[in-house]
């Protein structure tokens, strides 16, 4: 019932039944998976983290767990372990979009353009879609005052969303 729950974003309900679960079996690694998603669907960052890590004791290679871990760490101002868990994500598949975007907009956020950019430019060359992307390598271009070089990614941005304010 807890999946159920959580597919139909009732949290609150998911997580009492995960609990119930884990009351009679700790290390089920479904109910440890999605009561760290339902406490990351009601913003409960904090609360997801250690289920999550329970969980990665069982699944050491899910690079999905590993990416919602570091996306939980970036929100909660850990961003030493943000960056460890995007780093462990990408050595089980170094193209995996989700972790390239987590770390390069990590890097982004603390200001470490040139990190940000090498992920950035690595997601760009999978998929060159991403418009969030190309805004942000354009912000990171104009801080260096390379305005040539950050008008080519924002027009670049546009040409995908022509009404895009940013």
């Amino acid at each position: 019932l807890g999946d159920t729950y959580r597919e139909l974003k009732k949290y609150e309900e998911s997580i009492m039944y995960y609990d119930r679960v884990l009351d009679f079996d700790p290390v089920n690694v479904f109910a440890l998976r999605g009561i760290g998603d339902s406490y990351r669907g009601i913003l409960h960052h904090k609360r997801a983290i250690p289920y999550w890590l329970r969980y990665l004791e069982r699944n050491k290679d899910d690079i999905y767990v590993m990416v919602r871990l570091a996306e939980s760490f970036n929100k909660t101002g850990d961003f030493d372990k943000a960056e460890d868990f995007y780093v462990r994500a990408l050595n089980v598949n170094p193209e995996d979009k989700y972790a390239l975007l987590g770390l390069g907009s990590l890097y982004y956020k603390i200001e470490e353009d040139d990190n940000a950019f090498k992920y950035f430019e690595k997601l760009l060359s999978l998929d060159d879609s991403y418009v969030a992307v190309h805004t942000m390598v354009g912000n990171i271009f104009r801080r260096r005052k390379d305005y040539k070089s950050a008008s080519a990614y924002y027009e670049k941005a546009i040409s995908f969303e022509p009404d895009n304010s940013f």
